[in-house]
């Protein structure tokens, strides 16, 4: 019988849950809001996103999923 791999998540995440993070994404764009979920594949629903323009401004996302390939890292804003 073949062996099935398990993906494994990245450690900690489950302790961002419902708290503010700023996601730093492939191409140097940073965007921050409340992480609201995530998937086996470390994809994540953000709400209340602003993404954070190179020249100061923020724009308003509202609601987001990222892609869990394009994360390099996630941040928590808040005191866990």
């Amino acid at each position: 019988m073949p062996r099935t791999r398990q993906l494994k998540l990245p450690p900690g995440i489950n302790t961002y849950l419902n708290n503010r993070v700023e996601l730093t994404l492939i191409g140097n764009r940073r965007v921050e809001g409340v992480l609201m979920g995530y998937d086996v594949f470390s994809n994540l629903t953000i709400v209340e996103t602003q993404e954070k323009c190179k020249d100061g401004s923020t724009i308003e996302c509202g609601t987001c999923v990222v892609r869990g390939n394009s994360v390099i890292s996630v941040v928590p804003l808040e005191t866990i």
